[in-house]
C-alpha cells in the first residue's frame, strides 16, 4: 500500500529517475569540454491500481492533487518528499470492477525560500528615516 499526501492505493510497478544536465562546450581541436553539471529533480513513475468501494472518492482525490499542485509526501516502494503530480492517467476495464490502474510521474518540487539582508549596521539604521510614500511630489 502506498500514499500521496492522504491518498492510499496499490503499487504495480514504481521505477525511480536520477538525472543531471552536464554543460558540453566546444574547443578548438573539435572536442568538447564539459564544466558544470546540474542535478535535476528526481522523479517516480508509478502504475497502480484502486479497487474497492472508495475508489471514486480516490479516483476524484488524485484528479484534485494534479489540479491544485500541492506538494505532497509520496511513500511507496520508495520516499519522495514535495512531491508533485506531473502527469496522470488513468484507464478502466473489466477486470477491475468498480476501479481504476493509473500511472502518473511524480516530480520532487524545489521550494525556494527568500531571504533579507541588512546592509546597514544598527546605529547606522537608527540614524535613516525610513522611506514614505509620498505621493505625486512637485519639482521645484
Amino acid at each position: 500500500m502506498a500514499r500521496l499526501g492522504d491518498v492510499s492505493f496499490f503499487i504495480i510497478d514504481e521505477s525511480h529517475n536520477y538525472e543531471k544536465n552536464i554543460t558540453d562546450h566546444p574547443i578548438e581541436d573539435g572536442r568538447s569540454v564539459s564544466d558544470h553539471a546540474e542535478r535535476q529533480p528526481t522523479t517516480f513513475d508509478v502504475t497502480g491500481e484502486v479497487a474497492g468501494e472508495n475508489a471514486p472518492e480516490t479516483h476524484l482525490a488524485l484528479i484534485r492533487q494534479w489540479r491544485e499542485s500541492e506538494p505532497a509526501t509520496y511513500v511507496g516502494r520508495g520516499k519522495l518528499t514535495t512531491a508533485v503530480i506531473e502527469s496522470l492517467n488513468t484507464s478502466r476495464d473489466a477486470n477491475i470492477a468498480g476501479g481504476f490502474y493509473f500511472t502518473m510521474t511524480l516530480k520532487q518540487v524545489r521550494i525556494a525560500r527568500t531571504s533579507t539582508v541588512d546592509l546597514l549596521s544598527p546605529p547606522v539604521r537608527a540614524q535613516v528615516k525610513d522611506v514614505d510614500d509620498a505621493g505625486r511630489v512637485q519639482a521645484s
